[in-house]
């Protein structure tokens, strides 16, 4: 089979990354359309990596579900971790917290963005398991 290129679509993700990230710090909506419109954008974070997939699929292309999968796995992983240190370094300086949260919001962008928790962590977890799935 002829190997795909999939430039586009990285930096599409990347760009929802930059993107989510800087939404989630600087407009930070507790209520109200505003939020609906940061869960919305959320959402479509996860669409360039499902494309990946699928046309990974349809390629037979293993490396590049390996590279969603690891890509993906990482975030969570990291995700996690930060967030045990975030909440271990509560009596640390505001420095240290600041850079924590910061760390938190790179590797987590679209909780941060939506601030529906469970709603990405929720996709992360669909789109690795998405990644083991056979034809």
């Amino acid at each position: 089979m002829k190997k795909q290129s999939y430039p586009i679509l990285y930096t599409l993700w990347a760009a929802m990354f930059l993107l989510t990230a800087a939404l989630g710090l600087l407009f930070p909506e507790e209520s109200g359309p505003g939020r609906w419109v940061l869960t919305a954008i959320s959402l479509i974070f996860f669409v360039p990596p499902w494309m990946i997939l699928h046309r990974a699929r349809a390629a037979e292309d293993r490396s590049q579900i390996r590279l969603v999968r690891y890509l993906s796995l990482a975030s969570v992983v990291l995700t996690a971790a930060l967030l045990v240190l975030n909440l271990k370094s509560a009596g640390l300086s505001e420095a240290m917290g600041r850079a924590l949260n910061a760390a938190l919001a790179v590797v987590s962008a679209p909780m941060l963005c939506s601030q529906f928790f469970v709603l990405p962590i929720f996709l992360w977890g669909c789109l690795i398991a998405d990644t083991f799935r056979k034809k």
